[in-house]
């Protein structure tokens, strides 16, 4: 792969056209069971870091910094409003955007912005859900009639191996609500 997209940018760059194209690299889910998300716990088709925590690298001569590094929260769909923004085009007509112009917080070299992201998660009886909010994470696993439940600071341990859930019920709660309320407000895939 890196071979292949070294000529890809080597043709690009011979073209003298770096400067006006936008390559990103990313993921949409961490490595399978055989492959490895370490230091992080599982992968691909569930909530855990593993399988939702991917690399972003973005090449834009010109425009974004050969060592722009940043640490904010991004989902895939973010990459919808960055796109529009650099084509030119306004989202008028679309419906609602769920994501935000990650790229240009790079570009402008902007400190990361709060949010609070969701992600759901399917394979066959077992559903996932995950909320972060700043630097906690609730995530909710059902399996058929069992429900397990898990709460993580993830700036002290990104490895989601301790357990919050027992010592903090109240703020497990009030993330478990704003879990409930995204998930009457989006329309779960078949």
């Amino acid at each position: 792969m890196d071979q292949a997209i070294q000529k890809i940018l080597e043709a690009v760059d011979r073209c003298g056209l770096a400067e006006r194209t936008l390559v990103i690299f990313t993921s949409d889910n961490g490595a399978t069971k055989t492959g490895s998300n370490k230091p992080f716990r599982g992968g691909k088709g569930t909530t855990w870091e593993g399988g939702i925590r991917v690399p972003a690298i973005v090449r834009w001569p010109g425009h974004v910094p050969s060592d722009a590094v940043s640490e904010q929260v991004c989902l895939t769909m973010d990459w919808t409003a960055s796109i529009l923004r650099v084509a030119g085009i306004q989202p008028d007509g679309i419906s609602r955007l769920d994501g935000i112009d990650v790229l240009k917080l790079v570009e402008e070299n902007r400190p990361p912005i709060p949010r609070t992201v969701y992600w759901r998660a399917r394979r066959g009886n077992s559903t996932w859900w995950a909320v972060r909010h700043r630097d906690w994470k609730y995530l909710r696993h059902r399996m058929g009639a069992k429900v397990e439940e898990y709460l993580f600071d993830l700036v002290r341990d990104p490895g989601e191996s301790q357990d919050l859930l027992a010592a903090r019920p109240d703020f497990a709660g009030q993330l478990r609500q704003l879990l409930e309320r995204w998930e009457k407000d989006v329309r779960p895939q078949p």
